[in-house]
C-alpha cells in the first residue's frame, strides 16, 4: 500500500512538474528546462521514453550522471 502511495504521489508530481515547465518555456519568471528536467527524472520509473532519455543524458555527461547517482533522489533500475 505504501509503495502504491509514494508512486502516485510521484506521478501526480512529475507531471505538476511537467506542467509548470512547459508553462516556463513561454512566460519568463519561471525556469522552463528546470521544471521539465525535475519532471521527467520524477517520471522516469514509469514512463519508458524518459527513461530512455535519462539513460542518453547519462551516457553523455557521465560524471554529473555518477554524482546524481549517490544522491537519494536519482531513479535507480529498481524503481520500475
Amino acid at each position: 500500500m505504501r509503495r502504491r502511495t509514494r508512486r502516485a504521489l510521484r506521478i501526480a508530481v512529475g507531471v505538476a512538474l511537467l506542467v509548470l515547465g512547459l508553462a516556463g518555456l513561454v512566460l519568463p519568471v519561471l525556469q522552463g528546462l528546470l521544471f521539465l528536467f525535475l519532471g521527467v527524472v520524477l517520471l522516469a520509473p514509469d514512463v519508458a521514453a524518459f527513461r530512455y532519455l535519462l539513460r542518453r543524458l547519462e551516457a553523455r555527461f557521465p560524471g554529473l550522471a555518477e554524482r546524481a547517482r549517490r544522491s537519494r533522489w536519482w531513479p535507480g533500475d529498481d524503481d520500475a
